[in-house]
C-alpha cells in the first residue's frame, strides 16, 4: 500500500510540474506574440501598482514584469509584502525618473527617453535587470555622435557608467562615453 501512495504522490507531482510548465510556456508564448501597448498604465486590467514618484504611479501587469525583468521576478516570486499587496514603491531610487520609459519599452518595444534622462533610463534598466532595455539603451549610446548630447549629458552618462562595477560589466559603452568626455574636456580647454 505504501507503493500506491508513492505512485499517487508521483502522479500529483507530475501533474503539478506539467501544469507549471504549461503556464510558463503559455506566458512565454503570449509575451512574444501579443501587442501590449494598450495595457501600459491601464488601471482596469493591471494587477500591480508601481510608484515611481510622489505624484506618479504606473498600473502594470505582474506576468509581464516577471517574464521580462529579473528584479520584478525576485520581488513577485517571493512572499514579500510587495508581492502580496501588488504595490511596489520605487520612488526613492536615485534614477526613478528613468523607470517610466523603461517600463513603457516593456509594453511597446519603443524606447523614448526624454532629454537629459538617458543615464537615468540606463540605470533603471540595469536595476530592473531588463536585458532587452539594457541592450537597446547601450546600443543607442554606442550610436550617439559627440554632437548628439551636450557636454553635461556626456558627463552624467560617464558618472553613471563609472558607478559601481558598470565599467567592467559594460566596457564598450564605458569606452565610448569616456572618449566623448575627453573630447568634451578638450573642447572646453580650447574655448578657454
Amino acid at each position: 500500500s505504501s507503493g500506491g501512495l508513492t505512485l499517487k504522490t508521483a502522479w500529483v507531482c507530475t501533474e503539478l510540474v506539467l501544469e507549471s510548465c504549461f503556464s510558463v510556456c503559455v506566458s512565454n508564448c503570449l509575451a512574444e506574440m501579443v501587442d501590449f501597448r494598450g495595457l501600459f498604465d491601464d488601471p482596469e486590467s493591471s494587477d500591480v501598482i508601481v510608484r515611481i514618484s510622489d505624484e506618479k504611479t504606473l498600473h502594470l501587469h505582474k506576468f509581464l514584469l516577471i517574464h521580462k525583468t529579473k528584479a520584478m521576478k525576485a520581488i513577485f516570486g517571493s512572499k514579500s509584502e510587495e508581492s502580496l499587496s501588488g504595490e511596489v514603491d520605487l520612488s526613492t531610487l536615485p534614477f526613478a525618473e528613468g523607470l517610466e520609459p523603461v517600463f513603457k519599452f516593456l509594453y511597446t518595444a519603443t524606447l523614448y527617453v526624454p532629454e537629459n534622462r538617458l543615464h537615468l533610463a540606463w540605470r533603471a534598466a540595469l536595476y530592473l535587470q531588463f536585458d532587452e532595455a539594457i541592450e537597446k539603451i547601450q546600443n543607442l549610446i554606442l550610436e550617439l555622435e559627440f554632437e548628439d548630447l551636450t557636454h553635461p549629458e556626456w558627463f552624467t552618462l560617464f558618472a553613471s557608467a563609472t558607478e559601481g562595477d558598470l565599467s567592467e560589466q559594460h566596457p564598450e559603452v564605458t569606452a565610448k562615453i569616456k572618449t566623448n568626455i575627453e573630447r568634451a574636456l578638450g573642447n572646453m580647454k580650447s574655448h578657454n
